[in-house]
């Protein structure tokens, strides 16, 4: 039965099939209908592989940076294709993606490993549904596994202080002083040029991040309107990066023209972009040469974050010195911080209304 044309006009002929003669009836006229309508009839044939491959290279390459690109090709060519690449993407059932996740969870990937996926195959399904491959998207049938995050465990203010006693004269100091003072991510501080620091005003703007690619580093723009972003500078932060400037002249002018172009606020000695391994490499011989706990440099964020809040800067004003989309995502992340301030509330309630 002729249900419809393909792209150059050719008639498409399907065959319907049922348990029963009505069943098979039914879905012919359902063909039919959908066929007047202008829906083009699903290609049964195509597997869940070949469809992956394809909005790989159609969909995710052209509108993503190289390094999203990346994660998703290795989410498919390791996991998705293999595991579900053989069965043809119109049979493909929440049992399977399930059955999949399942698997993955005892192969000992991570929870938080597994919510990629899933959310990489929901991602190319819900394509598949706005190009008429598939009918409905199974994967937001399914429940990802619950991953429990890392525990917030910030610098106190104690720990703070001594933390940039530790940093001084270290070559480095700005780039952790920023760090701490302002909550930037790493990639935004190795992106920064100067001339998207204004000194005189105390303030920088967040325009870039840099990553590496291939072997090759790149600036990159922040993948959200709220990461652009322009952040009013404490002093301690202007007074580092003023000396810093004047060092890395000094530098620049005794390398010569062999200096990046890219204008980086901070690189190595040679005037080259800064490998993220090795900032955290120095930050973890400062941490243990100030006898300071061991953390993840992203933990200068989070201990902005919570000085900041413990200071009573209101959320709003937080959430966007850290380019949160959502003041959501910062009460939530700082949840710890908040059930502290919750006290005081209660502390001051008793000043205010007790008649002691």
């Amino acid at each position: 039965m002729t249900v419809g044309y393909g792209p150059g006009g050719q008639q498409i002929r399907k065959a319907f099939y049922g348990k029963t003669r009505a069943e098979a009836q039914d879905r012919l006229a359902r063909a039919l209908a959908e066929a007047k309508e202008g829906i083009a009839p699903v290609n049964g044939r195509q597997t869940v592989g070949q469809f992956l491959k394809r909005w790989l290279q159609d969909s995710v390459k052209p509108n993503v940076r190289p390094s999203t690109f990346a994660r998703n090709e290795q989410a498919v060519r390791l996991h998705l294709d293999p595991g579900l690449g053989r069965i043809r993407l119109t049979d493909l059932s929440p049992q399977n993606v399930q059955t999949f996740m399942n698997l993955k969870l005892g192969e000992g990937l991570s929870p938080r490993s597994v919510q990629i996926l899933h959310a990489t195959l929901r991602a190319a399904l819900n394509r598949a549904v706005l190009w008429g491959e598939v009918r409905r998207n199974v994967a937001r049938l399914v429940q990802p596994p619950r991953s429990i995050g890392k525990p917030i465990d910030p610098f106190t203010p104690d720990e703070a202080r001594a933390f940039l006693r530790a940093v001084e004269g270290h070559r480095l100091k700005a780039l952790f002083v920023l760090a701490l003072a302002s909550g930037l991510r790493q990639g935004e501080i190795l992106g920064l040029r100067w001339q998207d620091i204004d000194l005189e005003q105390g303030s920088l703007s967040v325009r870039y991040a840099l990553q590496r690619h291939n072997g090759e580093y790149c600036l990159v723009e922040p993948k959200t309107r709220q990461s652009r972003r322009t952040i009013v500078l404490p002093e301690l932060a202007i007074e580092a990066l003023k000396a810093h400037r004047t060092q890395q002249l000094e530098k620049r002018l005794a390398v010569g023209p062999s200096w990046t172009r890219l204008d980086l606020v901070f690189t190595t000695a040679r005037g080259q972009p800064l490998n993220n391994r090795v900032v955290y490499t120095e930050f973890l011989r400062i941490l243990e040469a100030a006898g300071l706990r061991r953390q993840r440099f992203h933990d200068l964020r989070h201990s902005c974050a919570t000085l900041l809040l413990t200071q009573g800067v209101h959320p709003r004003l937080v959430m966007e010195a850290l380019g949160h989309s959502d003041v959501g995502i910062t009460l939530n992340t700082y949840s710890h911080v908040l059930t502290e301030l919750k006290r005081e509330t209660a502390v001051r309630m008793d000043a205010v209304l007790s008649t002691k």
